[in-house]
């Protein structure tokens, strides 16, 4: 494998975070945007400081970025690395499975892989969310990996689909931190599988007619445990019960027990939930990028109540990025030179930090959002240009705030 050219820079600057949410019954929720105490961000307390990250034994193209626990990511590249941001070095790779679609999680004992691959599929020349040929057979694995990241065992994901049964999108699947149960939600609806017991149970019904039940959820998006993993959190497309007549499924978003009960619903008059991000005690939600008004939403965990954050631009909310921890939240904006990078506080909506990554004139650089992650101890933010074009080697950017 050839070394990718990177560029590595180390400045001060921020990124992203988020929360999780509780239960209640389905029904329309106006937000109080009052009470929400939304505001216009005061000018960031934090200017960008250029420093040296590690990174020179990544080799190949970086497509991705995820956070996991201790300051750590996993960075995914021709290997999968392991990117200590306190000491700013790679602390271990692996090999990296040829998925075209992958997540990973850790628990109290490593790390957990979710990915789909086609069975003919020998490279690892991925995009993450990529999608696949029509008529390609689709093979599912978890991999479950020690501290050091080095691969323990694989569970074949597919035996617990049905015949017409598939995860379209890895944020589909979610692990308790023990790693000992698994939540994943299919067209037919939303199951949970215990890996000691080996009992899976379908927790919501979407094939049922009758769509009352379970608050007229048409199909998930995302879902997540959050509540110290009492709680299941969830975006989802679903019908309004009120209005039979109409065909059209609407944003929503909610939580219910590990169980399946009980079940809260919403939808909220002013504000489109769409990307989700969660935590332990709050849910992140990101507004439609098309229709974005600059308002992010953060819902609290256990009460369900919401707060709402102005950001200083109104298209910023269209992309927003979670924290490993959820002390922070950051947004990208592309500009005509390059990206600004924003850091907001997830609890005050203010403005932390600020960063300029210039795009040094690559076009490329600008095709798509770049990746970016933050983590809170060490307020360290994480950006990749180029993530997702393979033409043009990706620019790192290792920042803290």
């Amino acid at each position: 494998m050839n070394k990718t050219r990177l560029i590595a820079i180390l400045a001060l600057s921020a990124c992203v975070i988020a929360g999780c949410s509780q239960t209640a019954e389905h029904q329309p929720n106006k937000p109080d945007r009052t009470q929400a105490q939304v505001k216009q961000p005061a000018p960031p307390s934090a200017s960008p400081k250029v420093v040296k990250a590690a990174i020179d034994t990544i080799q190949g193209h970086i497509n991705q970025l995820h956070p996991v626990d201790d300051s750590r990511l996993i960075i995914g590249a021709d290997r999968l690395y392991l990117f200590d941001t306190k000491s700013r070095e790679m602390v271990a790779d692996t090999e990296r499975q040829p998925f075209h679609m992958e997540r990973y999680w850790s628990t109290s004992d490593g790390y957990i892989a979710f990915g789909r691959r086609a069975l003919n599929s020998e490279s690892n020349d991925t995009k993450g969310e990529s999608m696949m040929m029509i008529d390609e057979k689709m093979k599912y694995d978890i991999i479950f990996y020690d501290r050091s990241l080095q691969p323990l065992k694989t569970f074949d994901f597919g035996s617990l689909l049905g015949e017409d049964e598939e995860i379209i999108s890895s944020s589909l699947v979610s692990f308790t931190k023990d790693g000992r149960t698994m939540i994943f939600a299919t067209q037919s609806g939303l199951y949970r599988y215990q890996f000691d017991t080996k009992e899976k149970v379908r927790l919501i019904d979407l094939t049922a007619e009758d769509r009352s039940p379970h608050a007229g959820l048409s199909s998930f998006d995302q879902l997540a445990f959050t509540n110290d993993d009492q709680a299941i959190a969830f975006k989802a497309l679903s019908f309004d019960l009120d209005d039979k007549d109409n065909p059209n499924a609407v944003d929503t978003c909610g939580m219910l027990g590990a169980d399946g009960k009980p079940l809260s619903n919403k939808t909220f008059d002013e504000f489109s939930c769409k990307e989700m991000t969660a935590f332990n005690n709050k849910l992140l939600f990101a507004e439609d990028i098309v229709t974005a008004k600059g308002t992010v939403m953060v819902m609290d965990v256990p009460s369900g109540q919401t707060t709402f954050h102005q950001l200083t631009t109104a298209k910023e909310s269209g992309v927003v990025t979670g924290s490993d921890k959820g002390e922070y939240f950051a947004t990208s904006l592309g500009e005509e030179k390059g990206w600004t990078i924003r850091i907001y506080s997830t609890a005050t909506g203010e403005l932390v930090a600020e960063q300029f990554v210039d795009s040094g004139g690559e076009e490329l650089y600008m095709a798509n959002n770049p990746l970016v992650q933050v983590a809170d101890e060490t307020r360290t933010c994480v950006i990749v240009l180029g993530a997702k074009q393979n033409e043009i080697a990706p620019k790192l950017i290792v920042s803290q705030f």
